[in-house]
């Protein structure tokens, strides 16, 4: 029985498969070779890009109030939800924009007021302010002042009136109608002539 011959032509094929397979290989250079850019794959030359957001800050838009001459007016002011009875005092005391201010409107209060402390009481606000704020007014700026407060106060949800303390003191307010006794809390009612026209 003769084999020899396909056993060699086995072996002939798999020469031929072996030398195949060699010629599909990277060849080897001896050194470094440039690659041209446009031979290289797309998600090389053009990698994905990421991008991050932010996540959306809810808000609120409420009123505060300013002066216009000798009245008051009141003026849009943004903040973050839940809407919180300090910051929007914070806001207050920061007064006009620079729009605002180029547009003539004004403020008797100042961003340099301590506010100590804001509490809700039922429905009353009670504001508790340092000592060198509507201390040093006097007359009709101090009237002002306090009815941008009552104003801006009681523009928030729940709150009807106002109860202003001086270092957690009571403190008497002057009203249209003379003065408040410190222990008695104010609202719109008590600064009708100051409220803003139209």
């Amino acid at each position: 029985m003769i084999r020899a011959p396909r056993r060699l032509a086995a072996m002939g094929v798999c020469l031929a498969c072996g030398l195949a397979v060699w010629g599909c290989g990277v060849p080897d250079d001896g050194a470094p070779r440039t690659i041209m850019e446009s031979a290289l794959p797309a998600e090389i030359t053009d990698p994905p890009t990421t991008t991050s957001t932010t996540a959306d800050v809810a808000t609120s838009v409420i009123e505060m109030f300013l002066l216009d001459d000798d009245r008051l007016a009141a003026v849009p002011r943004e903040v973050i939800r839940p809407v919180e009875a300090a910051a929007v005092l914070e806001q207050l005391l920061v007064g006009p924009s620079e729009e605002e201010r180029a547009g003539g409107l004004t403020t008797q209060l100042s961003s340099g007021w301590e506010l100590r402390s804001v509490d809700l009481a039922g429905r009353t606000l009670v504001i508790d302010l340092g000592s060198e704020t509507i201390e040093v007014l006097e007359g009709q700026t101090q009237r002002q002042a306090i009815a941008q407060i009552v104003f801006s106060a009681t523009a928030l949800a729940g709150v009807d009136d106002v109860l202003i303390q001086i270092g957690g003191n009571p403190r008497p307010l002057p009203t249209d109608d003379g003065e408040a006794d410190g222990a008695t809390p104010v609202d719109r009612d008590d600064y009708r002539s100051l409220e803003p026209t139209g």
